[in-house]
């Protein structure tokens, strides 16, 4: 997040040194909406872009009102977000959240390890046929809410199952919605 007026794009890798001319960033502005596009040459293997490339998107206060990011990633990273509403559309194994303010909604249907550093407001997490663990940092106040069909949230704590230790009365939330899906809440030791 940044209080200026443009967009960052940056690229970066510590293996592919020709960037530049591998991957070309396009930025559509249409009305009520920005559409950020990080194309490959076709002499790049999507495994090795997977594998590869970093992509770091910086967006002004002023473009995170509402948005939607869909993308084909090993890790997804916010930090230090203040955004009402944010979804995350796609495939990813690993997630990191980290100072974010507002509604995060994650649509995966991969396994993922989540890790929530701190966050105020709602994290919900909508996957079929997955089991996917979270993190927390053990100081983190939330609640848990859990729909769908066949769909359980578990609790554990060094190592072992334990009862939930949620808040019920938090303003922050934590939600697993979908069909046969389970998610592991873990409290992350901050020793």
């Amino acid at each position: 997040m940044t209080f200026g007026e443009k967009i960052k794009i940056i690229l970066s890798s510590d293996s592919l040194s020709t960037i530049q001319q591998d991957f070309k960033t396009k930025i559509d502005d249409i009305k009520g909406r920005i559409d950020i596009n990080v194309n490959r040459a076709k002499n790049v293997a999507e495994t090795t872009a997977k594998d590869a490339l970093y992509i770091e998107v910086i967006l002004p206060n002023k473009y995170i009102k509402n948005a939607e990011l869909s993308s084909l990633c090993k890790k997804l990273i916010t930090t230090n977000l203040t955004c009402p509403n944010l979804e995350f559309e796609g495939r990813t194994d690993e997630v990191v959240v980290d100072g974010f303010d507002g509604t995060l909604e994650i649509n995966c249907n991969l396994d993922m390890n989540i890790q929530v550093i701190s966050f105020k407001g709602n994290i919900e997490i909508n996957q079929l046929n997955a089991t996917s663990q979270l993190v927390i940092n053990a100081t983190q106040d939330f609640k848990k809410v859990c729909k769908g069909i066949g769909t359980a949230i578990l609790f554990e704590e060094n190592g072992a199952m334990v009862e939930d230790f949620s808040n019920p009365n938090s303003e922050n939330k934590i939600e697993l919605n979908g069909i046969k899906s389970e998610l592991k809440l873990k409290k992350m030791n901050t020793n």
